[in-house]
């Protein structure tokens, strides 16, 4: 994305503090998430490991939604639930599906 607006820099002149905001924004916000999430893979079922990339866009009008104001329309909740829905159902078929592994202890009916 750096490379793609670099042909738009020269369009608006920035000033330090807005360079700030822009670094901590796409350190904080996109490198800490990012790095945590590798490691926090190997730790979680595949159903988390799923949900979680999928919930944070379709959660982001609800953040500004309760830190701004901002009202998201019913066909954008609508969408959000549809999303969160499918890839929940999508994750649980999977789960289903996956042969468990053998713990060694004798199977009781």
């Amino acid at each position: 994305m750096a490379i793609a607006g670099v042909p738009f820099l020269g369009a608006m002149r920035l000033d330090p503090v807005s360079w700030a905001v822009l670094l901590v924004a796409g350190v904080v916000q996109l490198g800490v998430p990012t790095v945590l999430y590798g490691k926090a893979i190997p730790h979680v079922r595949a159903i988390e490991a799923i949900l979680i990339p999928v919930i944070e866009p379709v959660l982001n009008p609800v953040w500004v939604w309760l830190l701004v104001g901002e009202v998201p329309s019913g066909w954008a909740l609508l969408g959000g639930a549809m999303v969160v829905g499918a890839v929940t159902a999508r994750g649980l078929a999977l789960v289903w599906h996956t042969p468990r592994e053998h713990t060694g202890r004798p199977h009781t009916a």
